[in-house]
């Protein structure tokens, strides 16, 4: 199920979600330092607040832990949600050691055994120092406006309904897909429907990740075509099944040609079957024309 985050679903302040987000800056040289008392006592007052951050952040053993992490869940997946969906949408929580699949298989090992995101044989893969969960909050749900986070959740949630193949990385999710004040989500891996009673889904998405895929780039990115509503690529086994359906559609249940010519179906069939093979030929040239379009 899905996992709240220690700030409350994503309710945070600037100064942490810019330590959540962890932006790396380029590596410059630093100045001389100034040879004055102000330098150094300001340089006193930094080095005790640090020590006094690491300790509370980074503390061992602490039942929270917020990370930089180095994943292609931080480093594909967000920045494409984020270019997706825009200003509204913050990052709320990926790695936070409590349970659930927002904490890293090791920290589970040794302290929740039994865990459920680190029984099956997809979460035994991947780094096991690293979370695999997402929550992405969007600022105007959590004024009350949820036609946006709807409007995601929906197309998440069509894709389970679908048995869509893109969900392959994907565990499950949970947020708000329609305009109520129910949480609706979706297990990829059980085929059913989810729900919570934490209220915090109502304004972010959780989404949880096969940890094999923590790292796996083209799965964030199979993942964003969800995210952008993109209608799934056809295989060619897809079309030979849309032709055959469309065969049988023309020929009927029984498999008998239908002959407009004569009410007796055992006379006349090669113009009927002429016929109707021109409308399966005109049928699989809308289709493919329609592929065309759809893939412009």
């Amino acid at each position: 199920m899905s996992q709240t985050t220690a700030h409350g679903g994503g309710r945070i302040s600037s100064s942490l979600s810019t330590v959540w987000e962890c932006r790396r800056a380029p590596n410059k040289i630093a100045p001389e330092p100034r040879a004055t008392k102000e330098a150094g006592a300001m340089s006193a007052i930094f080095f005790i607040m640090g020590g006094i951050f690491l300790r509370v952040v980074q503390r061992p053993g602490s039942a929270y832990r917020y990370c930089c992490p180095v994943t292609a869940i931080h480093d594909v997946l967000w920045p494409g949600i984020r270019e997706i969906v825009g200003d509204d949408v913050i990052l709320s929580g990926i790695t936070v050691n409590k349970g659930g699949y927002h904490s890293t298989r090791n920290w589970l090992k040794a302290n929740k055994p039994g865990d459920y995101s680190i029984q099956e044989p997809l979460d035994q893969l991947g780094p096991g120092d690293q979370g695999a969960a997402i929550d992405t909050t969007f600022k105007s749900a959590q004024g009350g406006d949820f036609r946006n986070i709807a409007r995601f959740s929906q197309r998440l949630l069509v894709a389970g309904l679908h048995r869509e193949e893109r969900t392959y990385p994907l565990r499950e999710f949970q947020g708000n897909a329609d305009l109520d004040r129910e949480v609706e989500g979706w297990s990829y891996f059980r085929h059913h429907a989810l729900t919570s009673d934490d209220k915090s889904h109502l304004w972010h998405i959780h989404q949880s990740i096969w940890r094999k895929y923590i790292n796996d780039e083209a799965a964030m990115r199979s993942i964003l075509s969800i995210w952008r509503g993109e209608p799934m690529a056809l295989v060619p086994e897809d079309i030979d099944k849309i032709a055959t359906a469309v065969t049988e559609k023309i020929l009927g249940q029984d498999g008998i040609i239908e002959n407009g010519w004569r009410k007796d179906k055992a006379t006349n069939s090669h113009v009927a079957l002429k016929t109707n093979e021109r409308r399966t030929a005109e049928s699989l040239s809308r289709i493919e024309e329609t592929l065309k379009i759809a893939a412009q």
